[in-house]
């Protein structure tokens, strides 16, 4: 009902968009809480330690102890509950950070690539296109609206 109303007080198309990315967001946001309530207390707790450290020096060896598994044991358990291994999470985790970032800050791409935890710019580049089918630039360009990014 409230979604209708918002939805029904909606004039122009900026702020459709606007409406539409919200809605996304509280959709995924539902969808993960309901995911990761049917995972193993480990498993939801390495993909937590995972999306926090995400961007530092992260090891497989590292979260695994933090969660209490063998890190062979960790990536039995990520590959089982996830379809994906621990490398492959953690470049979404880095990805999903640079999205973040790229829609609310005005930082370079070499300075978001350094801050998710790339090598460098052109590895994030190709990891962000081959996960997000766009460019960073594309996706911060599509994705801004006015007031959107904040001044850093």
């Amino acid at each position: 009902c409230q979604h209708r109303t918002e939805l029904a007080g909606i004039e122009d198309d900026e702020q459709l968009a606007h409406w539409l990315r919200e809605s996304v967001v509280r959709i995924c946001d539902t969808v993960e809480v309901h995911h990761n309530a049917a995972l193993p207390s480990t498993v939801a707790k390495a993909l937590k330690i995972i999306r926090e450290e995400a961007a530092g020096s992260i090891t497989r060896a590292g979260v695994a102890r933090k969660a209490g598994v063998s890190p062979s044991r960790l990536a039995e358990l990520l590959q089982e509950r996830t379809g994906r291994s621990f490398t492959e999470l953690v470049r979404e985790a880095r990805v999903e950070r640079a999205c973040e970032l790229l829609l609310t800050t005005e930082i370079s791409m070499a300075g978001i690539a350094a801050e998710c935890g790339f090598c460098d710019q052109s590895y994030f580049t190709h990891v962000f296109q081959r996960l997000k089918k766009t460019t960073p630039k594309q996706y911060r360009d599509s994705m801004a609206t006015p007031g959107n990014l904040a001044r850093q």
